[in-house]
């Protein structure tokens, strides 16, 4: 990379650099070449005059800050201090209230981190430090400003339900979740990396021993959400930004397979504050919930938008979704509940109708998925849901039912007649 020029203080007196800051919309200081370097080329890439790229050291800094308003935004190396913490807290006190202030520094561990962003700054970035690295702060940083209101606001939080094991509810929680995901997901992953604004829908299992979202989907589940659910106060911003799996079709998981004779204690004070951090940080968050857990799950229960309980046709499914739909009912605040017929056809001899199930429930279902072993088996392969393996017509259109009925968006194909698509060949 080629040097670029940048203001000496060496060459220059504070007041005169302090004289010229008034117009700027960004001011750099640093000690450091290197990093001068890579801040020079940032600001170009901004359209930023480079006279805000400044050569100073702590002291010198200081003077600049106190001597003049402060630019919209301050970026500054913290490289050589011992105590960047109560440094930053003394450049408060010359730094205007409305500018934000990036900081960049040597030390990466984590307590530094945290204690530099307790101080309401922008965002502290660790050294070696990058063009990339600050265009994607900067670029978070704006979509937060504008984009986490209107999450929070309007976050759409949906737990999913078998009433018995291999009803197939983690399948369904994988295909709400993959029908979150913004339509142009798949052309952002191709083109750029994703900002945080776009890491809008996670999914959480939290059947930790057994769960099986990580097996569908090929991955390699962290130990993070054991670590989360034992101490939930370290759950925060940065964990949920580190401990999240990204999939190739964008989807964020949080997942574990721990080992069945680790005994973790979950909590309905952990699984509060995991379900309030994940609500705030994503715009969509699907909960793959284990039955064994729905004592502690009454707390969040209470918050959900949708609570999806899925069933096979048969006696043994129906008596436990009774079950699980009168504790439902027992909350002083309801989900809206969705039924969902799974696996219909799959022993037909035991199958109870639709019909029945709807009158023994006194709910109707919403959708009833056909059992095709092929689609299922194939998306389970393949890692991905079923709904992007060409599944059974059917299957697909009962799925966007569902969909509906959760996000209000028709996600199935609609049926165009032989005729229209004659005439529409003809025009």
């Amino acid at each position: 990379m080629a040097l670029t020029a940048y203001k000496d203080t060496s060459e220059l007196k504070v007041n005169d650099i302090a004289d010229t800051l008034s117009n700027l919309p960004a001011l750099a200081l640093s000690s450091d070449l290197h990093t001068r370097t890579i801040l020079s080329e940032f600001f170009k890439l901004q359209d930023w005059s480079i006279d805000g790229v400044i050569d100073a050291d702590q002291i010198q800094a200081v003077e600049i800050l106190s001597q003049s308003s402060t630019p919209p935004f301050v970026l500054i190396d913290v490289n050589d201090i011992v105590d960047p913490v109560a440094y930053l807290e003394q450049l408060s006190n010359v730094c205007d209230e409305s500018s934000q202030v990036l900081v960049i520094g040597k030390d990466n561990r984590i307590q530094t981190y945290h204690a530099i962003k307790a101080l309401g700054v922008m965002d502290y970035l660790p050294k070696p430090l990058s063009i990339s690295d600050i265009e994607d702060c900067f670029t978070q940083n704006e979509e937060t400003e504008l984009v986490l209101e209107q999450k929070e606001a309007n976050a759409t939080s949906i737990a999913v339900i078998g009433a018995r094991g291999g009803a197939g509810a983690t399948t369904i929680a994988l295909e709400i979740a993959r029908a979150a995901l913004p339509r142009d997901i798949t052309k952002k992953l191709k083109s750029s990396k994703m900002t945080k604004a776009e890491r809008n829908t996670v999914l959480l299992d939290l059947d930790i021993h057994f769960g099986s979202t990580a097996l569908y989907t090929d991955i390699q589940p962290t130990h993070a959400l054991v670590d989360a659910l034992s101490s939930p106060e370290r759950i925060d911003d940065l964990f949920l930004e580190r401990s999240t799996i990204t999939l190739d079709n964008g989807m964020q998981l949080l997942a574990a397979e721990d080992d069945p004779s680790h005994l973790v204690e979950i909590n309905e004070e952990s699984l509060d504050i995991l379900f309030s951090r994940l609500t705030k940080a994503f715009k969509t968050a699907v909960i793959d919930c284990p039955k064994y857990i729905l004592p502690q799950f009454s707390s969040i229960a209470k918050q959900l938008d949708h609570l999806v309980i899925v069933l096979e046709p048969n006696i043994a499914n129906l008596r436990d979704a009774i079950r699980i739909t009168s504790w439902v009912d027992s909350l002083e605040k309801k989900p809206e509940i969705h039924v969902v017929l799974n696996k219909i056809g799959q022993s037909k001899n035991a199958d109870l109708s639709a019909k029945d199930i709807a009158q023994t429930l006194g709910r109707t279902p919403v959708a009833s998925l056909p059992f095709s072993i092929d689609a299922f088996a194939e998306a389970t392969e393949k890692g991905i849901a079923v709904t992007d393996v060409k599944p059974p017509k059917q299957v697909k259109i009962e799925l966007g039912i569902l969909n509906k009925a959760i996000f209000g968006e028709e996600e199935a194909p609609k049926k165009i007649s032989l005729m229209k698509k004659l005439l529409g060949r003809q025009s």
